[in-house]
């Protein structure tokens, strides 16, 4: 009995640390019932993984936007086989920070490929795996917060990050739309991509802090465990 659960939005949505919280209450609530939960950051969920995620955040290295998708297609490759392995290991709770198909289309349509090639990588990666999260929960941000957020890092600019506003002001439209909007094609993008897409409302701060929003997601989550485990007990 194995459950993926995933997180996505735009950077600096507060994704990693709401991902992070559920995945300490899980632990404190599943652990004593004999489930292990595993965290996950998509690119570098792999020993694989983390070289490759080394690249692609390198401000020191130029890569042309078909080459980048093909590195994250790599990355979630060896993923995925990880995962599709980790399926024979019962009771398995995983959160990942990101989901790579997803996080494709969002970032690789405002690099200039266009969604057939986007569609040709991923059918490579995701072969006959299936492999789909339980809930995929889309972060949503206002733009303002999120360019804060990303500009107040004291950290320095990833290659990414180094992209510009511009460009990450693209993929928080994206985002908004398949948080929002069901009829857009991000939205539909991100439903054939999951066996369930759950928006979290992140775009006040000021009257709903972090904890609530993660609380929000561990609700969500539970309701989705005890559900299956009610039902293997009926069969």
């Amino acid at each position: 009995m194995n459950f993926i659960f995933a997180f996505d939005g735009p950077d600096a949505s507060g994704k990693t640390l709401i991902s992070a919280l559920v995945s300490e209450e899980l632990k404190l609530l599943y652990k004593p019932r004999g489930f292990t939960v595993i965290s996950h950051k998509m690119p570098g969920a792999t020993s694989a993984g983390m070289e490759i995620r080394k690249v692609l955040k390198n401000p020191e290295i130029a890569i042309s936007p078909l080459a980048e998708r093909f590195l994250f297609a790599a990355d979630t490759a060896d993923f995925f086989h990880c995962l599709s392995v980790g399926e024979r290991q019962p009771y398995k709770i995983n959160i990942v920070d990101r989901w790579s198909p997803v996080t494709d289309y969002m970032y690789g349509l405002p690099r200039g490929v266009d969604e057939k090639t986007l569609a040709d990588i991923r059918a490579v990666y995701m072969g006959q795996l299936g492999i789909k999260p339980d809930v995929l929960f889309l972060v949503d941000v206002t733009v303002d917060d999120m360019l804060a957020r990303m500009h107040a890092a004291r950290r320095p600019a990833c290659r990414i990050e180094q992209l510009g506003d511009n460009h990450h002001i693209k993929i928080w439209g994206q985002y908004k739309e398949a948080a929002n909007l069901a009829r857009s094609a991000a939205h539909k993008h991100c439903a054939s991509l999951a066996h369930r897409v759950h928006r979290l409302d992140n775009t006040d701060p000021s009257k709903r802090s972090i904890r609530e929003v993660a609380d929000e997601a561990l609700a969500e989550i539970k309701k989705v465990i005890e559900n299956r485990i009610e039902n293997t007990r009926d069969e």
